[in-house]
């Protein structure tokens, strides 16, 4: 595991300077170019644990969206092949946005919560943007 991506076993937490350019959204920013950041992370849950998972993820995402203005999107899927598993997409308008995210009280409240829903730890995917 790189050691960017410090994930402790059972905490549903991960150093948030593992981050990646993804998506083709250039954004203009007190006169810099900066591009947006995503992230892709698949969440495995305990079996008899999905409503519950959803609800505290549910609950997450309003607050995403209600108190951060850099985050463009928040998203959780449910895979169609594995009902325990889980995506969630992320994307923030700079470095900086996804930073405050990870620092939020809530954001910290939820990985407590969620901590004892999943399996393992979240797997992320760094995509890199393709751009002209």
């Amino acid at each position: 595991m790189p050691a960017q991506r410090q994930i402790q076993a059972k905490e549903f937490t991960l150093s948030r300077q593992h981050l990646c350019q993804c998506y083709d959204d250039l954004r203009h920013i007190n006169g810099e170019i900066k591009v947006a950041i995503g992230l892709l992370a698949t969440i495995t849950v305990l079996e008899g644990k999905n409503a519950e998972f959803e609800r505290a993820f549910l609950d997450l995402t309003a607050k995403v969206r209600e108190n951060e203005p850099g985050n463009i999107f928040y998203a959780l899927h449910k895979s169609a092949q594995d009902p325990q598993v889980y995506k969630v997409m992320e994307q923030y308008d700079s470095r900086e946005a996804l930073e405050l995210h990870g620092k939020t009280e809530y954001f910290r409240h939820a990985n407590k919560q969620l901590a004892g829903l999943v399996a393992s730890a979240p797997d992320i995917e760094v995509l890199e943007a393709v751009t002209r």
